[in-house]
């Protein structure tokens, strides 16, 4: 039996539908130590001219996300760590926050 000239391109398709799909779905709070997560933000966020976000930008979202995870469990926003990359030749900006959900 010959295999469609096609299988390879709906396969690439389906891989780049996957990837997008992930992209969309917004950060993730991850679980980094007792009491205390991660959220990473990269380029791809935000509401520039290209659909690049700066640093700055994703930082101010990313902090909102935050606030608002803890919130949802009756506490407070409280940052323990935060790694800012801007956007540079070749390279997104990124940003990862380390922070805790404290008791108001």
């Amino acid at each position: 039996m010959q295999r469609s000239r096609r299988a390879p391109l709906v396969t690439a398709l389906h891989a780049l539908a996957l990837l997008c799909a992930g992209c969309a779905a917004g950060p993730k709070v991850v679980p980094a130590g007792p009491d205390t997560y991660k959220l990473t933000s990269h380029s791809v966020r935000g509401e520039s001219m290209v659909g690049w976000a700066s640093a700055g930008q994703q930082r101010v979202q990313i902090y909102e996300d935050a606030g608002a995870y803890c919130k949802r469990q009756g506490k407070a926003f409280e940052l323990v760590g935060e790694r800012l990359a801007d956007i540079g030749w070749g390279r997104m900006a990124s940003v990862e926050v380390e922070f805790r959900c404290v008791a108001r």
